[in-house]
Protein backbone atom coordinates (compact mmCIF):
# COMPACT_ATOMS: atom_id res chain seq x y z
CA UNK A 1 0.00 0.00 0.00
CA UNK A 2 1.19 3.51 -0.80
CA UNK A 3 0.03 6.49 1.27
CA UNK A 4 0.67 10.09 0.17
CA UNK A 5 0.06 12.72 2.86
CA UNK A 6 1.22 16.29 2.66
CA UNK A 7 4.83 15.96 1.46
CA UNK A 8 5.33 12.41 2.76
CA UNK A 9 5.11 9.05 0.97
CA UNK A 10 4.69 5.85 2.97
CA UNK A 11 5.20 2.45 1.34
CA UNK A 12 3.70 -0.29 3.51
CA UNK A 13 4.03 -4.05 3.25
CA UNK A 14 2.72 -6.77 5.54
CA UNK A 15 5.35 -6.10 8.21
CA UNK A 16 7.41 -3.09 7.07
CA UNK A 17 7.14 0.62 6.40
CA UNK A 18 9.27 2.86 4.18
CA UNK A 19 8.87 6.65 4.34
CA UNK A 20 10.35 9.38 2.13
CA UNK A 21 9.51 13.06 1.70
CA UNK A 22 10.49 16.21 -0.15
CA UNK A 23 11.39 19.71 1.02
CA UNK A 24 10.34 23.14 -0.23
CA UNK A 25 13.75 23.40 -1.92
CA UNK A 26 13.17 20.16 -3.86
CA UNK A 27 15.40 17.77 -1.92
CA UNK A 28 14.18 14.20 -1.64
CA UNK A 29 14.70 12.89 1.90
CA UNK A 30 14.71 9.41 3.37
CA UNK A 31 12.83 9.30 6.68
CA UNK A 32 12.32 5.70 7.76
CA UNK A 33 12.69 2.05 6.79
CA UNK A 34 11.96 -0.75 9.23
CA UNK A 35 9.26 -2.38 11.30
CA UNK A 36 5.69 -1.46 10.33
CA UNK A 37 4.51 1.59 12.29
CA UNK A 38 1.26 3.57 12.34
CA UNK A 39 2.58 7.11 12.08
CA UNK A 40 0.40 9.73 13.75
CA UNK A 41 2.66 12.62 12.77
CA UNK A 42 5.38 12.22 10.14
CA UNK A 43 7.19 15.27 11.47
CA UNK A 44 8.31 13.11 14.39
CA UNK A 45 10.63 11.15 12.07
CA UNK A 46 11.96 14.15 10.16
CA UNK A 47 15.69 14.75 10.75
CA UNK A 48 16.27 17.53 13.29
CA UNK A 49 19.27 19.60 12.19
CA UNK A 50 18.79 22.89 14.01
CA UNK A 51 22.46 23.24 14.93
CA UNK A 52 25.72 23.94 13.13
CA UNK A 53 27.82 21.28 11.39
CA UNK A 54 31.06 23.16 10.81
CA UNK A 55 32.15 22.81 7.20
CA UNK A 56 28.94 21.10 6.06
CA UNK A 57 27.32 22.80 3.05
CA UNK A 58 23.82 24.27 3.29
CA UNK A 59 21.78 23.31 0.24
CA UNK A 60 21.26 26.55 -1.72
CA UNK A 61 21.67 28.41 1.58
CA UNK A 62 18.53 26.89 3.13
CA UNK A 63 18.62 26.72 6.94
CA UNK A 64 19.04 23.22 8.43
CA UNK A 65 19.60 21.54 5.05
CA UNK A 66 23.14 20.32 5.76
CA UNK A 67 23.74 17.95 2.87
CA UNK A 68 26.56 16.00 4.50
CA UNK A 69 24.25 15.09 7.36
CA UNK A 70 20.77 14.72 5.89
CA UNK A 71 19.52 11.26 5.05
CA UNK A 72 18.75 11.63 1.35
CA UNK A 73 16.76 9.50 -1.04
CA UNK A 74 18.73 10.73 -4.05
CA UNK A 75 22.02 12.58 -4.35
CA UNK A 76 24.37 13.77 -7.09
CA UNK A 77 27.69 15.55 -7.50
CA UNK A 78 28.10 19.29 -7.08
CA UNK A 79 25.39 20.17 -4.55
CA UNK A 80 27.44 19.86 -1.36
CA UNK A 81 26.92 16.19 -0.46
CA UNK A 82 30.45 14.78 -0.29
CA UNK A 83 29.40 11.19 0.17
CA UNK A 84 29.35 8.70 -2.71
CA UNK A 85 26.68 9.74 -5.20
CA UNK A 86 23.94 7.66 -6.82
CA UNK A 87 24.61 9.17 -10.22
CA UNK A 88 27.60 10.62 -12.09
CA UNK A 89 26.75 12.45 -15.29
CA UNK A 90 29.16 14.50 -17.39
CA UNK A 91 28.83 17.13 -20.11
CA UNK A 92 31.64 19.20 -21.61
CA UNK A 93 29.92 22.49 -20.81
CA UNK A 94 28.37 21.63 -17.42
CA UNK A 95 31.05 19.32 -16.06
CA UNK A 96 30.01 16.77 -13.43
CA UNK A 97 27.58 18.93 -11.47
CA UNK A 98 23.86 18.15 -11.49
CA UNK A 99 21.00 19.27 -9.30
CA UNK A 100 17.85 17.17 -9.51
CA UNK A 101 14.81 18.52 -7.68
CA UNK A 102 11.44 17.05 -6.83
CA UNK A 103 8.82 17.82 -9.46
CA UNK A 104 5.90 15.46 -8.75
CA UNK A 105 4.70 11.90 -8.32
CA UNK A 106 2.24 9.31 -9.59
CA UNK A 107 0.91 6.05 -8.17
CA UNK A 108 0.73 3.28 -10.78
CA UNK A 109 -0.87 -0.13 -10.73
CA UNK A 110 2.20 -1.69 -12.32
CA UNK A 111 5.37 -0.92 -14.27
CA UNK A 112 7.64 -3.23 -16.26
CA UNK A 113 10.08 -0.86 -17.95
CA UNK A 114 13.12 -2.39 -16.29
CA UNK A 115 14.29 -5.53 -18.12
CA UNK A 116 14.38 -8.16 -16.75
CA UNK A 117 11.60 -7.31 -14.33
CA UNK A 118 9.57 -8.61 -11.43
CA UNK A 119 5.79 -8.89 -11.74
CA UNK A 120 2.51 -8.84 -9.77
CA UNK A 121 3.49 -5.93 -7.57
CA UNK A 122 0.87 -4.41 -5.27
CA UNK A 123 1.44 -0.80 -6.39
CA UNK A 124 4.19 1.40 -7.83
CA UNK A 125 5.25 4.86 -6.69
CA UNK A 126 6.96 7.02 -9.31
CA UNK A 127 8.83 10.11 -8.12
CA UNK A 128 9.78 12.69 -10.75
CA UNK A 129 12.99 14.74 -10.45
CA UNK A 130 14.34 17.33 -12.87
CA UNK A 131 17.54 19.30 -13.44
CA UNK A 132 16.40 22.60 -15.01
CA UNK A 133 19.92 23.55 -16.14
CA UNK A 134 20.89 20.25 -17.78
CA UNK A 135 17.30 19.60 -18.92
CA UNK A 136 17.45 16.00 -17.73
CA UNK A 137 14.62 14.20 -15.98
CA UNK A 138 14.80 11.24 -13.63
CA UNK A 139 11.95 8.97 -12.61
CA UNK A 140 12.47 6.93 -9.45
CA UNK A 141 10.33 3.79 -9.29
CA UNK A 142 9.32 1.97 -6.10
CA UNK A 143 7.50 -1.32 -6.65
CA UNK A 144 5.80 -2.56 -3.48
CA UNK A 145 5.32 -6.30 -2.85
CA UNK A 146 3.15 -6.48 0.25
CA UNK A 147 3.08 -10.27 0.58
CA UNK A 148 6.88 -10.68 0.60
CA UNK A 149 7.85 -7.53 2.56
CA UNK A 150 10.02 -6.38 -0.33
CA UNK A 151 10.39 -3.21 -2.37
CA UNK A 152 12.19 -3.00 -5.70
CA UNK A 153 13.77 0.21 -6.89
CA UNK A 154 15.11 1.43 -10.21
CA UNK A 155 15.25 4.64 -12.19
CA UNK A 156 14.77 5.98 -15.69
CA UNK A 157 16.85 8.95 -16.83
CA UNK A 158 15.78 10.95 -19.91
CA UNK A 159 17.78 13.56 -21.78
CA UNK A 160 15.46 16.39 -22.83
CA UNK A 161 18.30 18.64 -23.95
CA UNK A 162 19.91 19.01 -27.37
CA UNK A 163 23.34 17.89 -26.05
CA UNK A 164 24.79 14.45 -25.32
CA UNK A 165 25.71 13.55 -21.73
CA UNK A 166 28.01 10.82 -20.47
CA UNK A 167 26.44 8.63 -17.82
CA UNK A 168 29.40 7.31 -15.81
CA UNK A 169 27.50 6.00 -12.81
CA UNK A 170 23.82 5.22 -12.45
CA UNK A 171 22.86 3.06 -9.49
CA UNK A 172 19.36 1.73 -8.91
CA UNK A 173 19.18 2.30 -5.18
CA UNK A 174 20.27 4.79 -2.56
CA UNK A 175 19.38 4.25 1.09
CA UNK A 176 20.63 6.57 3.86
CA UNK A 177 20.34 5.47 7.50
CA UNK A 178 21.93 6.09 10.85
CA UNK A 179 25.01 3.87 11.31
CA UNK A 180 24.25 2.02 14.52
CA UNK A 181 26.52 -0.97 15.17
CA UNK A 182 25.82 -2.83 11.95
CA UNK A 183 27.62 -5.78 10.42
CA UNK A 184 27.84 -6.41 6.66
CA UNK A 185 27.44 -9.93 5.29
CA UNK A 186 28.66 -10.77 1.79
CA UNK A 187 28.97 -14.07 -0.01
CA UNK A 188 32.44 -14.63 -1.45
CA UNK A 189 33.91 -17.52 -3.38
CA UNK A 190 35.37 -18.87 -6.58
CA UNK A 191 34.76 -21.70 -9.00
CA UNK A 192 33.31 -24.79 -7.26
CA UNK A 193 33.19 -23.11 -3.84
CA UNK A 194 30.74 -20.25 -4.17
CA UNK A 195 28.92 -18.18 -1.54
CA UNK A 196 31.02 -18.41 1.60
CA UNK A 197 29.69 -16.01 4.25
CA UNK A 198 32.05 -13.13 4.99
CA UNK A 199 31.18 -10.83 7.91
CA UNK A 200 32.61 -7.33 8.35
CA UNK A 201 32.06 -4.79 11.09
CA UNK A 202 30.95 -1.45 9.60
CA UNK A 203 33.12 1.29 11.03
CA UNK A 204 34.06 4.58 9.35
CA UNK A 205 34.98 4.09 5.69
CA UNK A 206 33.69 2.72 2.39
CA UNK A 207 32.96 -0.97 1.82
CA UNK A 208 32.46 -2.46 -1.65
CA UNK A 209 30.95 -5.71 -2.88
CA UNK A 210 31.24 -5.93 -6.66
CA UNK A 211 31.90 -7.96 -9.77
CA UNK A 212 33.90 -6.82 -12.79
CA UNK A 213 33.74 -10.16 -14.64
CA UNK A 214 30.84 -9.26 -16.92
CA UNK A 215 28.54 -11.45 -14.84
CA UNK A 216 27.28 -11.48 -11.28
CA UNK A 217 30.02 -14.13 -10.80
CA UNK A 218 31.01 -16.81 -8.33
CA UNK A 219 33.47 -14.39 -6.72
CA UNK A 220 31.12 -11.86 -5.15
CA UNK A 221 27.42 -12.67 -5.10
CA UNK A 222 25.31 -9.48 -5.44
CA UNK A 223 23.40 -10.31 -2.23
CA UNK A 224 24.40 -8.05 0.68
CA UNK A 225 22.91 -8.26 4.17
CA UNK A 226 23.22 -5.66 6.92
CA UNK A 227 22.38 -6.70 10.45
CA UNK A 228 22.73 -5.45 13.99
CA UNK A 229 25.52 -7.06 16.01
CA UNK A 230 23.04 -8.82 18.27
CA UNK A 231 20.93 -10.15 15.39
CA UNK A 232 20.64 -13.94 15.26
CA UNK A 233 19.14 -16.39 12.81
CA UNK A 234 15.62 -15.68 14.12
CA UNK A 235 15.71 -12.40 16.06
CA UNK A 236 16.90 -8.85 15.52
CA UNK A 237 16.98 -6.19 12.80
CA UNK A 238 18.19 -7.30 9.39
CA UNK A 239 18.19 -5.71 5.91
CA UNK A 240 18.75 -7.52 2.60
CA UNK A 241 19.81 -6.06 -0.77
CA UNK A 242 19.92 -7.84 -4.12
CA UNK A 243 19.61 -7.18 -7.86
CA UNK A 244 17.42 -8.51 -10.67
CA UNK A 245 20.50 -8.39 -12.89
CA UNK A 246 23.26 -10.77 -13.97
CA UNK A 247 25.96 -8.35 -15.20
CA UNK A 248 28.69 -6.36 -13.46
CA UNK A 249 27.25 -5.22 -10.14
CA UNK A 250 28.36 -3.01 -7.27
CA UNK A 251 27.09 -2.30 -3.78
CA UNK A 252 28.87 0.29 -1.68
CA UNK A 253 28.30 1.03 1.98
CA UNK A 254 29.73 4.27 3.30
CA UNK A 255 29.98 5.07 7.01
CA UNK A 256 30.71 8.73 7.70
CA UNK A 257 32.43 10.25 10.76
CA UNK A 258 28.98 11.62 11.71
CA UNK A 259 27.65 8.04 11.94
CA UNK A 260 25.54 8.14 8.80
CA UNK A 261 25.35 5.11 6.52
CA UNK A 262 24.76 5.28 2.78
CA UNK A 263 24.00 2.17 0.72
CA UNK A 264 24.22 2.30 -3.08
CA UNK A 265 23.53 -0.64 -5.36
CA UNK A 266 23.22 -1.30 -9.08
CA UNK A 267 25.28 -1.57 -12.26
CA UNK A 268 29.01 -1.40 -11.59
CA UNK A 269 30.49 1.95 -12.62
CA UNK A 270 33.83 0.27 -13.38
CA UNK A 271 34.64 1.05 -17.05
CA UNK A 272 31.04 2.25 -17.46
CA UNK A 273 30.36 5.17 -19.80
CA UNK A 274 26.94 5.30 -21.44
CA UNK A 275 26.35 8.12 -23.91
CA UNK A 276 22.92 9.56 -23.25
CA UNK A 277 22.08 11.18 -26.57
CA UNK A 278 19.52 13.95 -26.92
CA UNK A 279 16.01 12.57 -26.61
CA UNK A 280 17.21 9.19 -25.32
CA UNK A 281 16.79 7.44 -21.98
CA UNK A 282 18.47 4.80 -19.82
CA UNK A 283 16.76 2.43 -17.38
CA UNK A 284 18.59 0.70 -14.55
CA UNK A 285 17.90 -2.87 -13.35
CA UNK A 286 15.74 -3.49 -10.29
CA UNK A 287 17.39 -3.42 -6.87
CA UNK A 288 15.38 -5.41 -4.33
CA UNK A 289 15.37 -4.54 -0.63
CA UNK A 290 13.75 -6.16 2.37
CA UNK A 291 13.67 -5.73 6.13
CA UNK A 292 12.88 -8.19 8.87
CA UNK A 293 12.78 -7.94 12.66
CA UNK A 294 13.09 -11.75 12.69
CA UNK A 295 16.78 -11.98 11.88
CA UNK A 296 18.58 -13.61 8.98
CA UNK A 297 15.90 -16.24 8.53
CA UNK A 298 13.26 -13.52 8.15
CA UNK A 299 15.22 -11.81 5.36
CA UNK A 300 15.85 -15.18 3.70
CA UNK A 301 12.16 -16.07 3.75
CA UNK A 302 11.21 -12.67 2.34
CA UNK A 303 13.57 -13.14 -0.59
CA UNK A 304 12.33 -16.70 -1.16
CA UNK A 305 8.75 -15.45 -1.25
CA UNK A 306 9.65 -12.63 -3.63
CA UNK A 307 11.61 -14.84 -6.03
CA UNK A 308 9.06 -17.67 -6.06
CA UNK A 309 6.06 -15.40 -6.59
CA UNK A 310 7.44 -12.37 -8.43
CA UNK A 311 10.47 -13.56 -10.43
CA UNK A 312 10.05 -17.25 -11.33
CA UNK A 313 7.78 -17.86 -14.31
CA UNK A 314 6.67 -20.78 -16.41
CA UNK A 315 6.25 -24.50 -15.92
CA UNK A 316 8.32 -24.91 -12.78
CA UNK A 317 6.87 -22.04 -10.77
CA UNK A 318 5.73 -23.52 -7.42
CA UNK A 319 6.54 -26.99 -8.70
CA UNK A 320 8.95 -29.46 -7.13
CA UNK A 321 12.10 -29.79 -9.24
CA UNK A 322 12.79 -33.27 -10.65
CA UNK A 323 15.52 -35.47 -9.19
CA UNK A 324 18.19 -35.57 -11.86
CA UNK A 325 21.36 -37.31 -12.94
CA UNK A 326 23.88 -35.22 -14.85
CA UNK A 327 26.31 -37.10 -17.09
CA UNK A 328 29.35 -34.89 -16.46
CA UNK A 329 31.11 -36.47 -13.49
CA UNK A 330 30.43 -39.98 -14.81
CA UNK A 331 31.79 -39.47 -18.34
CA UNK A 332 33.26 -35.99 -18.85
CA UNK A 333 33.87 -35.80 -22.64
CA UNK A 334 34.35 -39.54 -23.11
CA UNK A 335 30.96 -41.06 -23.85
CA UNK A 336 28.85 -42.66 -26.52
CA UNK A 337 25.18 -43.54 -26.74
CA UNK A 338 25.72 -46.98 -25.20
CA UNK A 339 27.45 -45.57 -22.12
CA UNK A 340 24.79 -42.88 -21.65
CA UNK A 341 21.94 -45.39 -21.89
CA UNK A 342 23.64 -47.64 -19.35
CA UNK A 343 23.78 -44.69 -16.93
CA UNK A 344 20.15 -43.84 -17.60
CA UNK A 345 19.01 -47.42 -16.92
CA UNK A 346 20.72 -47.41 -13.52
CA UNK A 347 19.26 -43.97 -12.81
CA UNK A 348 15.73 -45.18 -13.53
CA UNK A 349 16.18 -48.06 -11.07
CA UNK A 350 16.83 -45.69 -8.14
CA UNK A 351 14.03 -43.21 -8.91
CA UNK A 352 15.86 -40.54 -10.91
CA UNK A 353 13.34 -38.48 -12.89
CA UNK A 354 15.49 -36.45 -15.29
CA UNK A 355 18.64 -37.37 -17.23
CA UNK A 356 20.77 -34.40 -18.32
CA UNK A 357 23.41 -34.78 -21.03
CA UNK A 358 26.26 -32.41 -20.23
CA UNK A 359 29.21 -31.09 -22.24
CA UNK A 360 30.67 -32.95 -25.23
CA UNK A 361 27.67 -33.72 -27.47
CA UNK A 362 28.39 -31.14 -30.21
CA UNK A 363 31.02 -30.26 -32.81
CA UNK A 364 34.41 -31.90 -32.24
CA UNK A 365 34.15 -31.34 -28.52
CA UNK A 366 36.58 -33.85 -26.98
CA UNK A 367 38.12 -31.35 -24.54
CA UNK A 368 37.39 -27.81 -23.35
CA UNK A 369 39.61 -26.09 -25.95
CA UNK A 370 37.37 -26.56 -28.99
CA UNK A 371 33.91 -26.37 -30.55
CA UNK A 372 32.02 -24.02 -28.23
CA UNK A 373 29.73 -22.27 -30.70
CA UNK A 374 29.36 -25.27 -33.03
CA UNK A 375 26.00 -26.50 -31.77
CA UNK A 376 25.73 -29.37 -34.24
CA UNK A 377 25.37 -32.92 -32.95
CA UNK A 378 28.49 -35.09 -32.89
CA UNK A 379 27.19 -38.18 -34.70
CA UNK A 380 30.38 -40.09 -33.93
CA UNK A 381 29.30 -40.13 -30.28
CA UNK A 382 25.54 -40.08 -30.89
CA UNK A 383 24.80 -41.93 -34.15
CA UNK A 384 21.04 -41.51 -33.69
CA UNK A 385 21.36 -37.83 -32.82
CA UNK A 386 19.81 -36.05 -29.85
CA UNK A 387 16.30 -36.98 -30.92
CA UNK A 388 17.11 -40.68 -31.01
CA UNK A 389 18.87 -40.57 -27.63
CA UNK A 390 16.04 -38.55 -26.07
CA UNK A 391 13.42 -41.08 -27.22
CA UNK A 392 15.38 -43.96 -25.70
CA UNK A 393 15.81 -42.02 -22.44
CA UNK A 394 12.07 -41.23 -22.40
CA UNK A 395 11.26 -44.92 -22.96
CA UNK A 396 13.07 -45.63 -19.69
CA UNK A 397 10.62 -43.32 -17.91
CA UNK A 398 13.00 -40.37 -17.65
CA UNK A 399 12.76 -36.85 -18.96
CA UNK A 400 15.70 -35.67 -21.06
CA UNK A 401 17.67 -32.46 -20.50
CA UNK A 402 20.59 -30.89 -22.36
CA UNK A 403 23.52 -28.69 -21.30
CA UNK A 404 24.38 -25.66 -23.46
CA UNK A 405 26.60 -22.61 -22.94
CA UNK A 406 25.48 -20.20 -25.68
CA UNK A 407 27.37 -17.18 -24.38
CA UNK A 408 30.78 -18.84 -24.84
CA UNK A 409 32.92 -19.59 -27.88
CA UNK A 410 36.26 -21.31 -28.55
CA UNK A 411 38.70 -19.91 -31.08
CA UNK A 412 39.08 -23.49 -32.26
CA UNK A 413 35.57 -23.65 -33.72
CA UNK A 414 33.93 -23.29 -37.12
CA UNK A 415 31.84 -20.38 -35.84
CA UNK A 416 34.89 -18.38 -34.76
CA UNK A 417 36.76 -19.13 -37.96
CA UNK A 418 33.80 -17.91 -40.03
CA UNK A 419 32.84 -14.92 -37.84
CA UNK A 420 35.78 -13.76 -35.69
CA UNK A 421 34.17 -10.30 -35.56
CA UNK A 422 31.32 -11.75 -33.47
CA UNK A 423 33.63 -12.50 -30.55
CA UNK A 424 33.99 -10.11 -27.64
Amino acid sequence: MIICKDRYFQLTTKNTAYVLSYTDSGLLLHNYYGRKVDFINYENIRAKLDCGFGTSVLYEGNPDEHLDVLELEFSSIGIGDYRESLITIYNGDLGYSSNFKYRGYEILKSNCESIPNSYDESEVLRIDLYDDVAKIGIQLFYKVFEDSDTISRYLKITNDSSDAFHLRRCFSLQLDMLADDYLMLTFEGTWARERHVCEKELVSGIYINDSKTGASSNRHNPLVIIKKKHTTENTGDCYGFNLVYSGNHKTTIEITPLHRMRILSGINDHAFDFTLEAGCNFITPEAVITYSACGLNGVSQNFHNFINNHIVRGLYKNKARPVLLNSWEATYFKFNEKKLLALAKEAAKVGIELFVLDDGWFGKRDDDTSSLGDWDVNYRKLPHGLEGLAKKINNLGLDFGLWVEPEMINEKSDLYREHPDWAV
